[in-house]
This record gives structure tokens, C-alpha cells and sequence, in this order.
């Protein structure tokens, strides 16, 4: 009995044992399905929204890039900083949040690199969109780098999903292998407890139903803005979203996608892009095949705004914006695309424009003579068959280039033809042009084997010829125009080491009183001393200064030498000799020529009257009244002002009544041709008494014979000037000689 009590309990230890096992072994099933439970949760609520910061992410740099287009099809400020400013908002607030869920990332952190790239091109196109006057180049160039960082942001915005997406897929795998072996652990150790374990497999089952879904919402999420959709292995539709109803013109959510879908749909193929137009709009299609889910996911984005905005700069980067013609860019294609074919001859238009109409009525006027202009040669190559063949182009700066066949049409005709287009008069906002034509053209034999850049180089030397020289007007290229011009860029370069090197010296010229017989002034006189041709003439470098400008340094040059060789001679002497400096227009013109001399005479220490300035009649009279007003402020600063070369301009007394010179030179052609009974005689005599009668101190230059001193003494001619009485001499030379010379 004690024995069976002994089995029984026994029996009852085994049964209670087992069943506090089974008790203990379902607790501890328990609590590690409700720990993978409780993780699954925590995925769900900490790792799947990590889909939807990404997506806003993507959509915010999408519309920063919308922004920027918008804004340079419209050129509208305030719509563009608004919603510019809200997109880089959610950018910055999504990488800030996305970062403190997921921590450190590399996709990430290129992310947020990538941006502030796009910040940067996106304020810099907003500058240049909001400056004055637009540098469309520059902005097109701006614009063009924006495209391709949203791209690449877009890609790594992909990467760091792909990388969410495969750590969401981990951790479900290591959760589900943990129930999976608390499972498999109550079935092998509690065999009676099989319903309970059917139960608990039938939860696992259930819960990797919603860990797949939930992976599944994962990689299509329902909120994106853009159209998602999932397709069978035969192309069928499984899935899409809201957004790709919404985009779809149709109640056929399948029309929005390619009409070719079939033809590539690949299995085997990982994610790619393409682009295709669908009933007039373009869309952008990122599709690839998931082996997993036997599907194919797709990814759609409108890019029609962007297309048109392509097209647009793909126009303007062809076309003149001014003219509507094709451009340089577009002129210089042709030229390489034709030259080789046949006899093709290139010439470049100057029709005045920039020299003329922008100097008198500014650029905007300007820019409408140059689509007037335009369109008057455009009527001409419809109206001539013989032109059909060739090409107009705006060259931009108011020239424009035409390429023709010349077996097409003679080249002398097709400047009359051209001239006679242009030169009719022409109004543009209240202003009256008569422009004329210069034509610089590059015939067939001179442009075979060569680019396009240098046959347009070579047509410009040729037009830099016509315009130079007025009266030619078309100028067909030779050799000899590149050596002339080779020669120009040798002397600018030389003018510029000149000033650097020392290389220039001033000769002075006596003026001589013909009352007192004395020394009355001084005409300063530029001379170039070359370290290797010797003295170069100034009729040879002083034409290339006013050309490219170096006038302006050389003549400051000039007067503060002046003004230091004056403060020379003057010292401690008791008759005073001033010195005249020659000036150009361009230095009266266009720069302070009044603060130049005050500085000179002040670093010098000398009053501003020993400095005279010689102004030439056609310097004076290119821009008469600028020109009046410069040399009123001139005299107001007590600077003396002299006429130079009268005579040979315009020679009109009422110019001359208006200008406020003290001095009037008669130029040595008068002079030189002077003889009794010549025309010249009565011509000069008349000028005299003329500048008497105006209260003006008269110099004849050019005195070369004693016949023509005594006339000039008879006429009382106050000063004069010439090779009879004294050459151009060095400074040294000039002292020595106004201490000596008495006139007998």
C-alpha cells in the first residue's frame, strides 16, 4: 500500500512536475512571443515611418527643383521664395528627423551634403534671376547644375530607403526565428500541449502575415505624392496608390503608364529609368522586379514642366533672344556642318549699332534698331532664292554673320542688296538712325582645313579693316589683314612694356612770341625710344593706343611727366614758359580729366595754369555737348584749353563762339602751303583776323620758311611754331634753348 501510495504520489510528483513544467515552459513562450510582439511593434512604430520622412524628403528636393524652373520661366521673386523657402524647410526638418531615428547613415549624410548644394545653386540662380540685368547664359549655365543634383540626391534618398528596407527585413527575420524556436521548444518539450502549440503556430503564422504586409506597406506606402504601382510577371495590376488614379487622365489607372510597358517588363532586371511622353505629357518611370513578391514595382513622376523647360533653353541656347535669329553658337555649327561641301564664303555685318545707337540713346534702344535691323535682313534672305541656302545669324554687340555659296550670288551684289536693306532710315522710341554698312567677308579659298572660330576670326579682321578704313566699306580678307593685325597686337602688347620699362620720353616743341622774340611756351610731344627698332614714330603707335585704349594710362603718363619738367624750368626763372600736352577725345571723354591734370600740378608743386591742354576740332566735336561741358569744368579749375589742328574739322565759327578756349592753332597744312598769292594766303589771314576778333591768342604751326614768318609777323600772328625756329627737342635741349633763343 505504502508502495502504491509511494507510486501514486510518484505518479503525481511526474503529473505536478510536468504540469508546473508545461505552466513554466507556457509562461516562458509567453513572454518571449510578447518580447518579439513588443519588437515588431517598436518596428512598426519606430523603423516603417522612416519610409515616409524619406518620401517627404524626395518630394521637397522635387520641388525645390520645380521651384527653380518655374522661377526662370517667369522671372517672378516673391512665388519662388515662398515655396523655395518652404521645401528647404521639410529638407531640413526631414534629415534632422531621420537622422535622429536612424542615427549615423553615409546615404544620409550625402543626402544632406547634396542639399546644401542645391540650397547654393538654387541662391545663386536667385541672384542672378534678380539682378538687374539677367545674365541668361549665366543663369542657364546655373540652372543646368541644378537637375543633376536633385538627381543624385533622389538616388541616394533610394540608397537609404533600400538600406531601411533591408534593416527592417533583418530584424523581421531575426524575430520571426525567435518565435519560430520558442514554438518549436513547447512542442518538442510538451507533447500534451499540442492544441495550445497549433494555437500559438497558428499565431505565428498570423503575425509573418502581418510582418509581409507590413513589409509590403513599406515599399509602397499609400501616402506618396507620386503614382505607385505593383504589376504581375504579365504586366497585370496588383497595386496603386492614390496619387496614380489621380494622375490618370483615364479611369484606366494602366494608361499612365508606357504604351511599350510590355516590351520591358525583364525579370531579371534591377531597378531603371527611362523617360517617355504619354498623350502629350512626360513622365519619368522607375520600375524593377522583386523576386520576393513576384512583382514589379513602379515608381512614376510628371517631368512635362521640366521638358518645356528644356526645350526653352535648348531654344535660347540657339537663338538670339534679341533678334530671334540663330546665334554665334548655332552660326559657327553651320559653318563646320557646310564649309566642306562646297564653296562656302562667311561675313560678318557691323551695321553701327553698338557704336552708334548705344552711345547715343543706350542699350535698350539699342537692342529694338537690332531687331529691326534683324528682320530686314531676314526679309532679304526670303525674298532672294539665291540666299535660301545660306545662313543669317545675330553674332550679338549689333553685328551680324551671313554664310553663302559663292557660286550662288556675286559678292559685290550682295553688299548692295544688304546696304540697301540697312541703310533706309529708321525710327526706334523718338529716335531717327541712318545707319550705313560695314562687311568684312572670308571667301572659300581662305577658309579650307580651318574652324569655324577661325574663319569668324579672320571675317572680324576684315571687317576691323572696312570700319577703319570709312571709305572702303567691304574689305574681303588676305593674307595681309592677320599680318597687319599680328602687327597691332605686337604694338599693344609693346605700348603696354613701354609704360612698364621707361621706354617713353616727351620732346618739347618751343612755341615763339613774335613780340617779344622770346620763348612762349612749349608743345610736349610723345616719342617712343624702342630698346630694339629705336625711335618708333608716333604716327605708327599712337592710332593703335586710341584703338585699344592705352591712351588713357599713356596720357596720364604724360601729364604728370609734364607738369614734373615744367616745375624744372620755371624754377627761379623769372619769364615763365608753360607746356601744352595734346589730348584725345577718349581722355576727355571718358575720363576725369580735370582731377589728372590737379593731381599732376599738385604733386608737382606747380599753379595749374603753367599746364595747357591741347583739345584737336574733332575730339572737341564728336560729342559736342559732352564735350562742352568737360571743358567748362576744365576752365573752371583754371585749367587753359587750346584748339588744336584748326582748320582741318569742322571749322564753324558757332562751334567755335561756344567753346571756351584761350587759344587757337592754325594747323601746319595752312601754313607749310603758305606763299604770296596762294589760296592759303587770304584763308590764314582770315583766320587771324577772325580769332582777334573772338579775343583768342593765335600759334601757326608748321613755320618752315622766312617768307612765311614775315606774313604771319605782317598779319600779327601772336606765337608760332615750325622746323625754321626749332625741332622737337629733349628735355635737357628745350632748357638750353629757351635760355638762349631771341628771335632776330
Amino acid at each position: 500500500m505504502v508502495a502504491a501510495v509511494h507510486k501514486t504520489w510518484m505518479r503525481w510528483r511526474v503529473v505536478v512536475s510536468l504540469a508546473l513544467l508545461l505552466i513554466l515552459l507556457a509562461l516562458y513562450s509567453a513572454r518571449a512571443i510578447d518580447r518579439n510582439l513588443d519588437d515588431l511593434r517598436h518596428l512598426s512604430s519606430e523603423e516603417l515611418p522612416l519610409f515616409d520622412g524619406i518620401l517627404e524628403l524626395r518630394t521637397a528636393l522635387v520641388n525645390v527643383e520645380s521651384s527653380v524652373y518655374e522661377f526662370y520661366l517667369t522671372t517672378e521673386d516673391a512665388p519662388f521664395e515662398q515655396r523655395y523657402r518652404s521645401q528647404i524647410a521639410i529638407i531640413e526638418h526631414s534629415v534632422s528627423d531621420i537622422q535622429a531615428k536612424l542615427g549615423e547613415s553615409e546615404a544620409l549624410e550625402n543626402i544632406a551634403v547634396v542639399s546644401e548644394e542645391i540650397k547654393a545653386k538654387a541662391t545663386e540662380f536667385q541672384d542672378v534671376m534678380t539682378r538687374e540685368q539677367i545674365d541668361w547664359d549665366l543663369a542657364r549655365d546655373v540652372l543646368s547644375e541644378v537637375a543633376p543634383l536633385t538627381g543624385r540626391a533622389i538616388r541616394e534618398s533610394e540608397a537609404l530607403a533600400a538600406w531601411v528596407r533591408e534593416r527592417v527585413e533583418d530584424q523581421t527575420e531575426v524575430y520571426s526565428r525567435r518565435m519560430r524556436n520558442s514554438v518549436y521548444l513547447v512542442l518538442f518539450l510538451n507533447a500534451l500541449a499540442f492544441v495550445a502549440a497549433i494555437g500559438l503556430f497558428l499565431a505565428h503564422l498570423s503575425r509573418l502575415r502581418a510582418v509581409r504586409e507590413q513589409k509590403r506597406l513599406a515599399s509602397f506606402p499609400s501616402s506618396n505624392p507620386y503614382p505607385v504601382m505593383s504589376l504581375g510577371p504579365a504586366g497585370e495590376l496588383r497595386y496603386a496608390n492614390a496619387a496614380a488614379s489621380a494622375a490618370c487622365n483615364s479611369d484606366n489607372v494602366l494608361d499612365i503608364l508606357p504604351s511599350n510597358i510590355a516590351d520591358e517588363l525583364d525579370q531579371g532586371a534591377q531597378y531603371r529609368e527611362w523617360e517617355y511622353e504619354r498623350d502629350g505629357r512626360w513622365f519619368m518611370i522607375s520600375m524593377g522586379w522583386l523576386e520576393e513578391h513576384r512583382e514589379y514595382h513602379v515608381y512614376i513622376s510628371e517631368t512635362t514642366e521640366r521638358k518645356k523647360a528644356e526645350s526653352q533653353l535648348e531654344y535660347l541656347a540657339y537663338h538670339d533672344p534679341v533678334t530671334g535669329l540663330s546665334n554665334r553658337q548655332s552660326f559657327l555649327r553651320y559653318i563646320d556642318e557646310h564649309q566642306s561641301k562646297r564653296a562656302l564664303a562667311v561675313a560678318i555685318l557691323d551695321l553701327g549699332i553698338q557704336n552708334t545707337v548705344a552711345a547715343i540713346a543706350g542699350v535698350k534702344v539699342a537692342e529694338e534698331v537690332a531687331a529691326l535691323q534683324g528682320e530686314r535682313l531676314s526679309k532679304v534672305f526670303e525674298q532672294d532664292t539665291r540666299l535660301l541656302r545660306g545662313q543669317l545669324s545675330s553674332l550679338g554687340g549689333g553685328l551680324f554673320g551671313i554664310a553663302f555659296y559663292e557660286s550662288d550670288i556675286d559678292l559685290n551684289a550682295l553688299f548692295l542688296l544688304l546696304n540697301e536693306a540697312v541703310s533706309r532710315p529708321l525710327d526706334a522710341q523718338g529716335f531717327e538712325f541712318y545707319l550705313g554698312l560695314n562687311m568684312g567677308v572670308v571667301e572659300s579659298s581662305h577658309t579650307r582645313q580651318l574652324s569655324s572660330d577661325e574663319i569668324l576670326r579672320r571675317a572680324d579682321g576684315a571687317l576691323s579693316e572696312a570700319i577703319r578704313d570709312a571709305g572702303r566699306m567691304l574689305v574681303v580678307y588676305q593674307t595681309e589683314i592677320e599680318a597687319r593685325a599680328q602687327q597691332r597686337i605686337e604694338m599693344e602688347r609693346g605700348l603696354r612694356q613701354a609704360l612698364e620699362n621707361e621706354e617713353f620720353e616727351l620732346f618739347y616743341q618751343p612755341k615763339i612770341d613774335l613780340q617779344s622774340g622770346r620763348v612762349a611756351g612749349a608743345e610736349a610731344l610723345l616719342r617712343w625710344r624702342h630698346p630694339e627698332k629705336g625711335f618708333v614714330s608716333p604716327a605708327e603707335f599712337i592710332p593703335v593706343a586710341e584703338e585699344s585704349g592705352q591712351i588713357l594710362e599713356i596720357g596720364r603718363w604724360v601729364l604728370n611727366r609734364a607738369a614734373e619738367d615744367v616745375e624744372m624750368w620755371n624754377t627761379g626763372q623769372r619769364e615763365l614758359v608753360s607746356v601744352a600736352v595734346n589730348i584725345s577725345a577718349k581722355q576727355l571723354l571718358h575720363t576725369d580729366l580735370g582731377a589728372v591734370v590737379l593731381a599732376a600740378a599738385e604733386r608737382n608743386d606747380i599753379p595749374v595754369n603753367w599746364m595747357e591742354l591741347e583739345i584737336t576740332e574733332t575730339a572737341a566735336l564728336s560729342d559736342f555737348d559732352k564735350a562742352l561741358e568737360r571743358l567748362e569744368q576744365l576752365t573752371r579749375l583754371g585749367i587753359q584749353l587750346s584748339l588744336d589742328d584748326f582748320g582741318t574739322g569742322y571749322s564753324s565759327l558757332s562751334y567755335l563762339q561756344r567753346l571756351p578756349v584761350k587759344t587757337l592753332k592754325i594747323d601746319r597744312s595752312f601754313v607749310q602751303a603758305l606763299r604770296p598769292g596762294s589760296k592759303d594766303e587770304s584763308l590764314v589771314e582770315a583766320i587771324i583776323n577772325m580769332a582777334r576778333q573772338l579775343s583768342l591768342y593765335v600759334v601757326a604751326e608748321g613755320v618752315e620758311t622766312e617768307e612765311q614768318l614775315q606774313m604771319l609777323k605782317d598779319w600779327r600772328c601772336q606765337s608760332v611754331q615750325g622746323f625754321l625756329l626749332a625741332r622737337p627737342m629733349p628735355l635737357d635741349d628745350f632748357i638750353e634753348f629757351k635760355q638762349q633763343f631771341t628771335l632776330p
